[in-house]
């Protein structure tokens, strides 16, 4: 009987995305569709730049210019928008009732 272990494992990890596709998977998950000027913005590049780097004109680095790395760049990113996340769910919480329902 051929083991399942395998096979599972292998479904629960996601294949390793290239540069281009965590920029964009970050970009959206923490901006929305719009994300390419804020991304731009936080990396400190400008548009054009991000724009090139989405149309394959120009490899998206591992390193930026500045020295940082990319991935820990995405990371902040991803880190101060669920903080920000967080803040509002806990407003929208607190304006809850007590049954945690409104009309409860």
């Amino acid at each position: 009987m051929p083991s399942t272990t395998t096979a599972r494992s292998a479904e629960i990890l996601p294949p390793t995305l290239n540069n281009l596709e965590l920029l964009t998977l970050v970009g959206i998950t923490a901006f929305g569709i719009f994300w390419q000027k804020p991304m731009a913005e936080k990396i400190g590049l400008s548009q054009r730049h991000m724009v090139r780097w989405c149309k394959g004109e120009w490899p998206v680095p591992d390193v930026l210019q500045d020295g940082r790395y990319l991935v820990l760049v995405l990371k902040d990113v991803l880190e101060k928008h669920q903080t920000a996340v967080d803040r509002a769910r806990q407003r929208v919480n607190s304006a809850l009732p007590m049954g945690g329902r409104p009309g409860t």
